[in-house]
Protein backbone atom coordinates (compact mmCIF):
# COMPACT_ATOMS: atom_id res chain seq x y z
CA UNK A 1 0.00 0.00 0.00
CA UNK A 2 1.20 3.49 -0.80
CA UNK A 3 2.55 5.28 2.28
CA UNK A 4 1.05 8.62 1.18
CA UNK A 5 -2.38 7.06 0.80
CA UNK A 6 -2.12 5.51 4.26
CA UNK A 7 -1.13 8.92 5.72
CA UNK A 8 -4.16 10.58 4.11
CA UNK A 9 -6.47 7.88 5.46
CA UNK A 10 -4.96 8.25 8.95
CA UNK A 11 -5.30 12.06 8.93
CA UNK A 12 -8.97 11.92 7.89
CA UNK A 13 -9.73 9.24 10.48
CA UNK A 14 -8.01 11.35 13.18
CA UNK A 15 -9.94 14.44 12.09
CA UNK A 16 -13.21 12.49 12.27
CA UNK A 17 -12.40 10.78 15.60
CA UNK A 18 -11.40 14.08 17.21
CA UNK A 19 -14.77 15.65 16.46
CA UNK A 20 -17.38 13.72 14.42
CA UNK A 21 -19.28 16.96 13.74
CA UNK A 22 -16.26 18.80 12.34
CA UNK A 23 -17.08 20.95 9.33
CA UNK A 24 -14.70 20.58 6.40
CA UNK A 25 -14.11 22.58 3.26
CA UNK A 26 -13.76 20.44 0.14
CA UNK A 27 -12.58 21.74 -3.22
CA UNK A 28 -13.61 19.43 -6.05
CA UNK A 29 -11.48 19.97 -9.16
CA UNK A 30 -13.65 18.95 -12.10
CA UNK A 31 -11.55 20.52 -14.84
CA UNK A 32 -9.02 23.31 -15.31
CA UNK A 33 -11.70 25.98 -15.12
CA UNK A 34 -14.35 24.39 -12.90
CA UNK A 35 -13.75 24.03 -9.17
CA UNK A 36 -16.62 23.43 -6.77
CA UNK A 37 -16.27 24.45 -3.12
CA UNK A 38 -18.32 22.43 -0.65
CA UNK A 39 -18.79 23.03 3.08
CA UNK A 40 -19.61 19.64 4.54
CA UNK A 41 -19.43 17.33 7.54
CA UNK A 42 -17.74 13.92 7.45
CA UNK A 43 -20.42 11.32 8.12
CA UNK A 44 -18.51 8.06 7.69
CA UNK A 45 -15.04 6.57 7.38
CA UNK A 46 -14.57 3.34 5.43
CA UNK A 47 -11.52 1.38 4.21
CA UNK A 48 -11.51 2.83 0.68
CA UNK A 49 -13.65 5.97 0.94
CA UNK A 50 -15.18 8.53 3.24
CA UNK A 51 -18.61 10.11 3.08
CA UNK A 52 -19.62 13.72 3.64
CA UNK A 53 -22.89 15.58 3.88
CA UNK A 54 -23.66 19.15 2.95
CA UNK A 55 -26.78 20.97 4.09
CA UNK A 56 -26.70 24.18 2.08
CA UNK A 57 -30.07 25.90 1.61
CA UNK A 58 -31.79 23.26 3.73
CA UNK A 59 -31.23 20.52 1.16
CA UNK A 60 -28.94 17.69 2.27
CA UNK A 61 -26.53 16.34 -0.30
CA UNK A 62 -24.42 13.24 0.24
CA UNK A 63 -20.95 12.81 -1.25
CA UNK A 64 -18.62 9.82 -1.45
CA UNK A 65 -14.92 10.46 -1.91
CA UNK A 66 -12.04 8.04 -2.27
CA UNK A 67 -8.79 8.70 -0.43
CA UNK A 68 -6.96 8.38 -3.73
CA UNK A 69 -8.88 11.47 -4.98
CA UNK A 70 -6.89 13.53 -2.48
CA UNK A 71 -3.63 11.88 -3.52
CA UNK A 72 -4.23 12.61 -7.22
CA UNK A 73 -5.50 16.16 -6.64
CA UNK A 74 -9.12 15.48 -7.60
CA UNK A 75 -10.23 16.95 -4.30
CA UNK A 76 -8.58 19.01 -1.59
CA UNK A 77 -9.47 19.19 2.09
CA UNK A 78 -8.50 22.51 3.62
CA UNK A 79 -8.18 20.90 7.06
CA UNK A 80 -5.37 18.60 5.87
CA UNK A 81 -3.22 21.43 4.48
Amino acid sequence: MNVDLQNIRTKIRLLYNTNPDVHINISVNRSKTCTQKIKATITGIYPNLFTAESGDCGIKKHYNFQYVDILTGGIELDELN
